[in-house]
């Protein structure tokens, strides 16, 4: 059904954007562009905006 939106279970515990009470919460797959070899492909710093000192 295209209007049923799937629910993934994907636990987290990096200090991730997308980790919210231990889920994963990326609404869906798209291009890795920062893979480091961690175990996942789409890690984003919880603050995506914060400058690096």
């Amino acid at each position: 059904m295209p209007n049923e939106k799937m629910l993934h279970l994907i636990p987290c515990d990096k200090d991730c954007y997308y980790q919210q009470q231990g889920y994963c919460t990326l609404d869906g797959v798209a291009r890795i562009t920062n893979f480091h070899g961690d175990g996942c492909g789409y890690f984003t710093q919880t603050d995506p905006y914060q400058q690096e000192e």
